[in-house]
């Protein structure tokens, strides 16, 4: 009989451990929100997931965004930021070009809900000492995603899906993403708000 409660206790516990509210919001008004806000360029280190290139740690009270590829300065074959937000979550912006493509990635790595559970301490309070022990711990909990790109590996077609299949506003999150993402002039422009904004 303890076995059994034992059982039932796990299956629940793995059913409620996601019942949260996932939501793919606009990653246009994301933008828009980043470009009306003042950075502090904080401090560059190695975060989670990079071996050898570290990252620029930018924040403010709303938003903490990792430049990633950032030091040393050079250019690198990819670009990336990590924009982590209590309203938006975890996205992931990155372009790579793999034999003459330019592979362009928009990635919603954690939802705000989710995110929500995992941050002790104010955005504004970030280091990157404490934003890798979230993000390790996130990576290890496997959370639902969604992701949007021009150039799947898989199907060498653009692609836009959910780890999940029940994710509010995602029709409208892919249309816009996949208008991003498939065309040069737009991810140009959302890569390049991001940028001016942290180097004002």
């Amino acid at each position: 009989m303890k076995n059994i409660l034992m059982s039932l206790l796990v299956i629940f516990s793995s059913v409620c451990a996601y019942s949260y509210v996932l939501e793919a919001r606009s990653v246009v008004e994301l933008v828009k929100q980043i470009e009306q806000s003042k950075f502090e360029h904080t401090e560059d280190g190695l975060v989670f997931g990079f071996n050898s290139i570290k990252s620029c740690l930018y924040i403010n009270e709303d938003f903490v965004i990792l430049k990633n590829y950032c030091v040393p300065k050079k250019e690198y074959p990819a670009k990336g930021y990590s924009i982590i937000s209590l309203k938006f979550g975890i996205i992931d912006l990155y372009q790579e070009e793999i034999n003459s493509i330019i592979k362009r990635d928009i990635r919603i790595s954690t939802f705000a809900d989710i995110l929500k559970d995992h941050l002790s301490i104010p955005l504004q309070a970030s280091t990157i000492t404490s934003l890798n022990e979230i993000l390790e711990k996130l990576y290890y909990l496997r959370t639902p995603g969604c992701w949007s790109t021009n150039f799947s590996h898989y199907t060498k077609q653009p692609e836009a899906k959910c780890s999940t299949g029940e994710v509010l506003n995602f029709d409208l999150w892919a249309a816009e993403t996949q208008s991003i993402t498939g065309d040069a002039k737009n991810w140009k422009q959302l890569m390049s708000a991001v940028e001016n904004s942290i180097s004002q």
